[in-house]
């Protein structure tokens, strides 16, 4: 059975379908806009990271560099300032990556970096003070400092790959949320569009059908009108 609607009944449904379609489409780009700012988050987060480990590893290489440049009697002011900044950016960075590094993980890399410099420094301070007095150090504790400088360096060393593959990934991530967020608005837009055209056609329809309809009645009412009257005039 044909559903029979009136006319403004068929035009607001149109309407009402077309709005809907409107709003379903505002309601997925700001839900894909949410997911993409949270991604954005965790790339941010990781590179804060990433940029903290780099920090870190740099202050130490800067360090070690400076300690030698005093061990071979070079410049030793300007070597001895090298160590005292590296040493201060080295500990603004960790306390940076405390705030940071908040999974147990990172814990637990951060807690091992501590316990290593926690010996690397001390040998390091002491080959700092042997290289200004002249007095020079056995090759045993200068090759034991070697040892923990760079356990301690590689230690840092990995933690910064670590963050540099975990930001990749997070790049990698925000741009397949961009893929699929944009292919499913596409999908929606198209599927409007296919709707938008099928619900005008059916408007366009219902209003020619029902003008048609009336002027079919008027012709034939008219018919009807001049055929009595031509039976009177005969009359």
């Amino acid at each position: 059975m044909k559903l029979k609607m009136k006319l403004g009944t068929r035009i607001k449904l149109g309407f009402g379908c077309l709005i809907l379609l409107v709003v379903i489409m505002a309601f997925f780009a700001i839900y894909n806009m949410y997911l993409m700012d949270g991604k954005i988050a965790i790339v941010e987060n990781r590179d804060r990271k990433l940029n903290v480990s780099t920090s870190m590893e740099r202050s130490v290489l800067i360090v070690s560099r400076g300690i030698r440049g005093v061990m071979a009697g070079f410049d030793l002011d300007e070597n001895k300032q090298s160590v005292s900044d590296g040493l201060k950016v080295y500990n603004n960075a960790f306390a940076e990556a405390q705030e940071t590094f908040y999974t147990k993980d990172g814990r637990a890399r951060l807690a091992r970096v501590k316990e290593l410099s926690a010996v690397a420094i001390p040998l390091m301070n002491q080959l700092l003070e042997s290289g200004q007095s002249g007095k020079g150090q056995s090759l045993v504790d200068v090759n034991e400092a070697s040892i923990k400088i760079k356990e301690w360096t590689s230690e840092i060393t990995q933690m910064e790959h670590i963050c540099e593959r975990d930001s990749k990934e997070a790049i990698v991530l925000i741009r397949q949320t961009y893929i699929h967020s944009l292919a499913l608005l596409i999908i929606i837009a198209i599927i409007a569009i296919i709707l938008g055209i099928g619900l005008a056609s059916y408007i366009a329809s219902s209003i020619t059908g029902s003008m048609n309809s009336i002027a079919s009645k008027i012709g034939e009412s008219s018919g009807q009108v001049a055929a009595a009257s031509g039976q009177l005039s005969s009359a």
